[in-house]
């Protein structure tokens, strides 16, 4: 048997001193009601079991909401102890309803969708928000204001007042107008009285009095500050005008007066003459005349001048000549006197015809009253309608040859042409000039021009510069520039192209087109400018990442960036701002929505996560062996010391914690006892 060293007999009596302490501890542990690590470990997984949402049920899948109403929309998740409760709500369109946590504001009229979500599940909601239209009307003049509620607030109230005959205003428009008319001013007052404008259009129901005629009514709108009238354009709708507004102001509701067949009478009426009648019926002729010349100056209806006319072509059909032949000499001595080369020939033929048979009347001693009245009447229509010499075409041909340059032809020709070009000025100006004389002038001319011979460096015109301003115009779009300006560029390109194409074209002919095909292009107006391309990128910019699938996304970042570029690019061009409004427009069209499950994805990992950290931690672990101590369960363990083993070693460490926790437990129970 081997000797018992020091050492071994040490650890001996340290073994049994600890062994009480060890039951002592554990003793007191137990009274105390201490519950074990392991045991701790397993209420805590117990407690940590969850469940994840299985269902979504909201109040209503359609909503009708007012402009600026709300309304909540209840939302509840099964089961109900699901461990997220989370619901995220998102608005497809923003513009028209917006969403937090289920309360729905209606922001524009119009349709969106509504989608909750929790844990994966959706469930949506149709909103339609409605702008209720108000109707505002004048009792006393029964005029009638209707509007969006976005556009006339409900506090709005309508003030109208008819301006009377005495007013200097109504004087203005009785100036400007033909025809009866009524003034009135349309104001809209707010709650607190004040004068204001609507917010939009509204549409204006002006009522026609019955003494109107409808079909002759137009409205006009009155600027007093610079004494203007402005057609507004409406319709007639019943026994109202209808127009839309935007802007309260003067309104003259006008039945507009026809005064053309009583004019045509009048100049009838004034062309004759007092000496050829009879005073009794020139007399009933003159009393016509004078009221209907104050019914064209004062026209206050259109029976007024429709009776003033009636009237006035009755007494020039109730007209009675003299019977004498005084008048039908006079205007047969007067058509001898005229010459045959001052007018066109057919109407010189058809006067000599008639001249001819009121000399033949006027010579016979048996002609009758009817017969010389007719013959007069005829003759003088015939000389009324006589045509005299036309210059037009000789004209023409003078500005055509001074527009021609001496350079660009031979000297003869051109000396040929300068000298029918002085002869024909002269005839032009030549108020006695026959017309054979003037048809000679314009042909001698014209043939002159035509047999110009071009210089051979006039035939080489350079048209390099033309046909480069050809090509750059060409590239213009037409959809991006407004229609009036690009009707009178495309004139002038038109007509830059034929004189390019014309082999004769003078260098004189080719400045000039040049020159307004360029003065064309500069005033062309652009149908969109920087400023809507602004408001399309701000626009841009107000959306979110996150409510759209990232292939439509990333398309619409790209064309906002070239938009942004171009916006900054003070050299950009009419085409390149259109195109990328163009671009922009439609690749914010083509958004297309994501499903937003984002949310409930991080609270589902974060709930993997915590779950995760709660047993790790909370897992019961003995403290690292040694590579010579045997592995250690989970639950069991033994404390005594093994043959070979060195563990006694830590029996002191064991025993001194044991001390130390019954110590405190000493403690507490002198510390209840005295309490």
């Amino acid at each position: 048997m081997k000797k018992l060293s020091y050492q071994l007999v040490f650890k001996a009596s340290l073994f049994t001193l600890f062994v009480p302490l060890l039951f002592a501890g554990s003793i007191a542990l137990a009274e105390e009601g201490t519950t074990s690590a392991v045991d701790t470990t397993t209420e805590e997984l117990v407690e940590q079991k969850t469940s994840a949402p299985t269902a979504l049920k909201l109040s209503t899948h359609a909503l009708t909401i007012r402009l600026n109403e709300t309304q909540q929309i209840q939302a509840t998740v099964s089961p109900e102890d699901a461990d997220n409760q989370q619901i995220s709500w998102t608005s497809a369109n923003e513009q028209v309803a917006s969403v937090t946590n289920g309360l729905v504001e209606g922001i524009k009229a119009g349709t969106t969708t509504i989608t909750a979500t929790v844990n994966g599940i959706t469930e949506t909601v149709q909103v339609t928000v409605t702008d209720p239209v108000i109707e505002l009307t004048d009792q006393q003049s029964t005029i009638r204001v209707s509007g969006a509620t976005s556009v006339l607030t409900k506090e709005a109230t309508l003030k109208v007042e008819t301006m009377k005959e005495d007013t200097e205003i109504y004087k203005r428009v009785k100036e400007a107008t033909n025809g009866q008319f009524l003034l009135v001013d349309i104001q809209l007052l707010n709650k607190l009285g004040e004068s204001m404008q609507p917010n939009g259009t509204v549409k204006v129901q002006l009522p026609i009095p019955k003494d109107y005629q409808q079909e002759k009514v137009n409205v006009y709108t009155y600027d007093d500050k610079m004494n203007k009238l402005t057609e507004v354009k409406g319709s007639i709708e019943g026994a109202y005008y209808t127009f839309e507004t935007t802007h309260f102001s003067y309104y003259a509701l006008v039945e507009e007066v026809d005064t053309q067949a009583l004019t045509e009478a009048i100049q009838k009426a004034t062309a004759l003459s007092q000496t050829d009648y009879t005073k009794a019926s020139w007399t009933i002729v003159t009393n016509a005349l004078g009221v209907a010349q104050d019914a064209v100056e004062n026209a206050q209806s259109q029976a007024t001048v429709d009776q003033a006319t009636n009237d006035l072509n009755q007494a020039l059909n109730t007209l009675e000549r003299k019977p004498d032949k005084a008048a039908l000499q006079q205007a047969v001595t007067k058509g001898q006197k005229l010459k045959k080369d001052n007018y066109q020939a057919s109407s010189w033929q058809t006067f000599q015809e008639k001249l001819t048979q009121a000399a033949t009347v006027l010579t016979d001693e048996n002609a009758t009253k009817q017969e010389i009245e007719q013959a007069l009447k005829y003759l003088q229509e015939a000389q009324n309608n006589l045509k005299t010499q036309d210059k037009t075409k000789l004209v023409t041909a003078i500005n055509q040859a001074e527009e021609l340059v001496k350079k660009d032809y031979t000297e003869k020709t051109w000396t040929t042409v300068v000298d029918a070009l002085k002869q024909a000025k002269k005839v032009a100006t030549d108020e006695n000039a026959t017309q054979t004389a003037i048809n000679e002038a314009t042909e001698t001319l014209n043939t002159a021009i035509k047999k110009l011979e071009n210089k051979d460096t006039s035939s080489k015109a350079e048209k390099q510069k033309l046909t480069e301003a050809i090509k750059k115009a060409e590239k213009l779009v037409e959809e991006h520039y407004t229609e009036e300006t690009w009707k009178v560029f495309s004139e002038k390109l038109a007509t830059a192209k034929k004189v390019a194409a014309d082999v004769n074209a003078t260098q004189q002919k080719i400045d000039k087109a040049l020159k307004e095909l360029t003065t064309a292009q500069k005033d062309l107006i652009a149908a969109i400018d920087k400023e809507a391309l602004g408001d399309l990128i701000d626009k841009a910019l107000k959306l979110k990442a996150s409510d759209f699938d990232t292939k439509t996304w990333a398309n619409l970042q790209n064309s906002l960036e070239e938009a942004q570029a171009i916006f900054g690019d003070a050299k950009a061009t009419v085409n390149d701002i259109a195109e990328s409004f163009k671009k922009l427009k439609a690749d914010i069209a083509a958004l297309k929505a994501a499903r937003n499950t984002n949310t409930s994805n991080r609270a589902r990992n974060n709930l993997t996560r915590t779950s995760s950290t709660n047993r790790r931690t909370s897992t019961f672990r003995l403290p690292k062996r040694t590579s010579t101590t045997d592995p250690t369960t989970y639950r069991k363990h033994s404390f005594l010391p093994r043959t070979g083993e060195q563990f006694s070693a830590y029996l002191p460490i064991i025993g001194g914690v044991l001390i130390v926790a019954g110590v405190i437990v000493y403690i507490r129970r002198r510390k209840n006892k005295t309490n």
